[in-house]
């Protein structure tokens, strides 16, 4: 179950997510998907997946029907292969960041792009804030990164970056490699907007609680976040509506 520690901070810890193991991959989630259901997990504003999976060598997705979604894809390590309906084909490795806009409807499909390595990355699924329009990738390399410094990496598509990906939703996702005895402060863009705080790897301090590898904290009602690292630490965080 996840922790609250006051009416507008909940933490969701790793080791509560939902999992599957289907041989071929695993994947561990943090909102409820596929088989895994739990009430108190349906998401935060458009945030509705948050999937952590790995895929064994040679293996993948086939074609699934997507609409009304934006899809962002972070790869950890190895080589993730993407193709669709639309004839769009493309390889993503770390560094990189993907946003499909899947607008009216799509077949999409995902395999591992290597025969020898597996592939690891993370996934999040936003809710369009419109869905009358044609689907879109946009994949971008993305600069090497500061340490403890704040990096966009996905930003509303009128924000014009070329190191930054777009997405059709009012969404900002940064990433932050964080040293110990360091603190960063992210100010939040709108006062109604909510934040998503995600440890890939590490341990930080953030909101008078102690995350470690793949805990989350979602936060509500609050204008800036101090985050400080306890450990040499990887993070995204994600401001998003909740209106």
């Amino acid at each position: 179950m996840e922790t609250t520690l006051a009416t507008d901070t909940t933490i969701y810890r790793a080791a509560a997510r939902g999992h599957a193991d289907l041989g071929w991959m695993e994947s561990f989630r943090t909102f409820s998907f596929g088989r895994f259901s739990d009430p108190s997990r349906t998401g935060f504003g458009p945030l509705c997946v948050l999937n952590d999976d790995c895929v064994a060598p040679g293996e993948g997705f086939g074609a699934s029907p997507h609409a009304d979604m934006e899809i962002v894809t972070l790869p950890l390590e190895g080589v993730l292969r993407h193709g669709d309906d639309n004839g769009y084909a493309g390889l993503l490795a770390p560094g990189d960041v993907q946003v499909v806009s899947t607008g009216r409807g799509m077949l999409h499909r995902e395999y591992n792009g290597s025969a020898d390595r597996p592939v690891s990355y993370l996934q999040l699924w936003f809710r369009s804030a419109s869905g009358d329009h044609a689907p879109r990738y946009e994949q971008v390399a993305l600069p090497a990164p500061r340490r403890n410094a704040l990096r966009p990496i996905v930003a509303p598509e009128e924000y014009a970056n070329r190191h930054v990906a777009r997405i059709r939703q009012q969404v900002w996702i940064y990433t932050l490699d964080l040293d110990p005895g360091c603190e960063t402060t992210y100010r939040l863009k709108a006062a109604d907007d909510g934040l998503y705080l995600f440890v890939v790897d590490g341990a930080v301090e953030a909101a008078g609680a102690e995350l470690g590898p793949r805990d989350g904290m979602a936060l509500r009602g609050v204008g800036e976040l101090t985050v400080g690292g306890l450990s040499p630490a990887r993070l995204l965080l994600v401001e998003l509506p909740l209106v």
